[in-house]
């Protein structure tokens, strides 16, 4: 008996008992039971809130940080097109258009940056309506027939001249006959000389006079009007008359023409009053 009393609690000590049993019960009552917007940010722990807890639509633009949302935050297939952008579906080859802003006729410029000239001619001798000062122009002749007559050809200049050519500068250089100083060549002429080149030539003489060339258009006279020239002959004899050989004429090397001064008053048989169009005959 004396050992049971011994160890019986005091009343102090049973009183402290239920002071710590009423302590204990009172908080966890206070716990369960929080009053109205009594939690904050101190109340929660790090990374306590997740995607689960949080309401569908809770939350909006403004509860978003500004400049915060980058590309990965947002699925792209789910936006709707930008009304701005009307013309950006049909924008397939843009990304090859590096140089696109100064590519506006690019499809047809492949070599534009180079055709600065054509058959080394610039582009001034296709812009004007006549031969460039300085500039040289040639080709071919041939005249034939058969009989006594007239045999004849007329040439057409397939770039006019700024003014006829006078018969003082129109030289017949014949088939055996030395070269001048304004015809050195075949092939080349003086500036603002024509020079016909004769290869070869059989029972001809030179119709109208000293030389065989004149004017295709305007006043008859010896020489070459703007758009060409006559050659022409008398066959003296039966049997076949042909002459051939080239001819070129090279535009005065300024603009001021040369002084037309009419070298001869004569009339040209009327079979040889028309124009050929290249190369022809006009018999007896």
């Amino acid at each position: 008996m004396n050992r049971l009393r011994r160890h019986r609690p005091t009343p102090a000590t049973v009183i402290a008992c239920i002071a710590l049993l009423v302590a204990l019960g009172g908080t966890g009552y206070a716990a369960t039971s929080l009053a109205p917007n009594s939690v904050g940010a101190k109340q929660l722990k790090k990374d306590a809130v997740v995607n689960s807890k949080i309401k569908n639509n809770a939350v909006n633009g403004k509860k978003v940080k500004d400049n915060s949302l980058t590309g990965a935050d947002i699925l792209e297939s789910s936006l709707a097109q930008v009304p701005t952008a009307a013309n950006a579906t049909h924008a397939t080859s843009a990304d090859s258009a590096t140089n696109a802003t100064n590519a506006t006729n690019a499809t047809n410029a492949t070599n534009a940056t180079n055709a600065s000239t054509l058959n080394s001619l610039s582009s001034a001798a296709f812009a004007r309506s006549s031969l460039p000062a300085g500039q040289l122009e040639t080709g071919n002749f041939a005249a034939w027939g058969t009989g006594i007559g007239f045999i004849g050809v007329t040439i057409d200049f397939a770039i006019p001249l700024s003014s006829n050519v006078p018969g003082t500068n129109a030289q017949f250089i014949a088939s055996g006959a030395a070269f001048t100083a304004q015809c050195p060549a075949p092939g080349q002429a003086a500036a603002g000389y024509l020079c016909v080149y004769e290869r070869a030539q059989g029972n001809r003489n030179p119709g109208g006079g000293s030389q065989p060339i004149w004017r295709s258009e305007g006043a008859i006279d010896e020489g070459a009007s703007k758009t060409g020239f006559w050659i022409w002959y008398t066959a003296p004899g039966a049997g076949g008359s042909w002459s051939y050989g080239e001819w070129a004429v090279r535009a005065p090397a300024s603009s001021s023409s040369p002084a037309v001064t009419p070298t001869r008053a004569a009339q040209l048989p009327p079979n040889l009053s028309g124009r050929n169009s290249a190369l022809g005959f006009l018999a007896r």
